[in-house]
Order: C-alpha cells, then structure tokens, then sequence
C-alpha cells in the first residue's frame, strides 16, 4: 500500500467516524427535544390534575357539611318524632278513659273495665247535636 493510499483511507475513516459523531450528536438532540417536550406535556398535565384535584376537594367539603347539616336535622327531627310520640301517648291515655267513661261511666274509667250500660250524664246527651250523636253512637259500637 502506499503512503498516499493509506492516507485517503485514514481520511474515509476519520471522514466516517466524523459523519458517525455527528447522526449521534443529531440523534441525541432529538432525543432531548422529545423529552423536553414529553416533561411540557406531563408538567402541564399535572396542572390540570390540580385544579381537578382541589375542585374535588371543594366539592367533597361542601358534601361534608351538607352531610354534618342533614345528621344535624335528622337529630332534631328525631327528638321531634319522640316529643309527638309522648305527646300521643298521653292523649292515647286520654282518649283511653274517655271511650271508657262514654262506653261504662266514671266506674269504667276508675277500673279500666266496662260494667253495666254505658252512661253520660242526661245534661250532655241533650246538648249534642245530630252529628255528635252519630259520632257518640259510633264510638259507643267500636269495641276497645
């Protein structure tokens, strides 16, 4: 080989190794600016992610006190509820010794039980009107 042949093909190599070098260098400039976008895209991504994310936790909050309001009336509606219930059965309890005194006198309603005829005092049956008296006749066929 000679020298002059020699020498053009360090050149070719070295001509190569160059061209080489610079596909890398391009290459990993691409590789980069692919990254780079990729890291733009999931940045601004997980900025969306966080608005969502809080207006969640808004959301969650307001359903948290609409929850702690409902419990809160709920309470109060149950007590309520207890209240009336009391109430209904102290009238119960009322009505109870009416139906008795209507249905026996002042005697059932003493025992709780109903002996003989029923009684009402002759003054209160002449003050009722018709409709009172079907509705006295109504209880008086109603069995306790």
């Amino acid at each position: 080989m000679t020298l002059h042949h020699l020498s053009t093909t360090r050149n070719a190599i070295s001509s190569q190794s160059l061209v080489l070098r610079q596909y890398r260098f391009t290459s990993i400039e691409r590789e980069k600016q692919l990254l780079k976008s990729h890291l733009e895209t999931l940045e601004s991504h997980l900025e969306v992610l966080q608005k969502e994310l809080e207006k969640k936790n808004q959301q969650l909050e307001e359903v948290e006190y609409q929850c702690a309001a409902t419990k809160s009336r709920a309470t109060e509606l149950l007590f309520g509820a207890e209240t009336l219930g009391q109430e209904r059965d102290g009238f119960e309890e009322v009505l109870l010794k009416l139906k008795f005194y209507v249905l026996g006198g002042a005697q059932a309603v003493r025992s709780y039980r109903l002996s003989g005829t029923p009684s009402l005092p002759t003054r209160l049956l002449k003050t009722l009107t018709s409709a009172e008296q079907d509705a006295l006749d109504a209880v008086r066929g109603f069995e306790l």
